[in-house]
């Protein structure tokens, strides 16, 4: 019964390391009140989002107008810290919001305590043809944020600024 996992022994190892497992378990001491924090952050930021003119629309399962809050509510005891939205404009309108974000890291992947933002069709669905992203809702002015700890207020400044930025040009 070993035999199988006997090649994923030897490339991965049998235990993880004291280093990290020190860390994992230092950070699992916080991690109920941080996700609590991004959850807050984030349906506040998405209730900003919904309402500002140049956003088209805004994907987060606490809005009340998303087509899952019913089972998002029942089975959720928070929404998450992820969202995304569509902004009015193509790509290039899309690129310069990302760009002129201050707070938000530019990432591929997303999670993590500092809030950071992608744009998934230049990178995590880059390889997908334009058709193909299309039909599964992909859009290139689809933007994703992954909400960290900073403050709410420092977050939807960030968003604005970076929004009217991004009408002006």
């Amino acid at each position: 019964m070993l035999e199988p996992m006997h090649i994923w022994r030897k490339n991965l190892g049998q235990i993880l390391a004291p280093d990290s497992a020190h860390l994992l378990a230092r950070s699992l001491a916080t991690l109920e009140v941080r996700v609590l924090r991004q959850n807050s952050t984030a349906l506040h930021l998405a209730n900003v989002l919904q309402q500002h003119p140049l956003v088209q629309k805004v994907y987060y399962p606490g809005l009340e107008n998303f087509i899952g809050h019913e089972i998002a509510k029942r089975q959720m005891n928070g929404y998450s810290g992820m969202i995304s939205i569509v902004i009015k404009g193509d790509g290039t309108a899309a690129t310069k919001m990302v760009d002129g974000l201050q707070l938000f890291t530019l990432a591929a992947s997303l999670g993590g305590v500092e809030s950071l933002v992608s744009q998934p069709a230049l990178t995590s669905h880059r390889d997908l043809s334009p058709a193909m992203r299309q039909s599964r809702g992909i859009t290139d002015s689809l933007i994703r944020l992954s909400i960290g700890l900073e403050t709410p207020e420092d977050l939807e400044n960030d968003l604005i600024q970076s929004l009217s930025e991004c009408s002006r040009n």
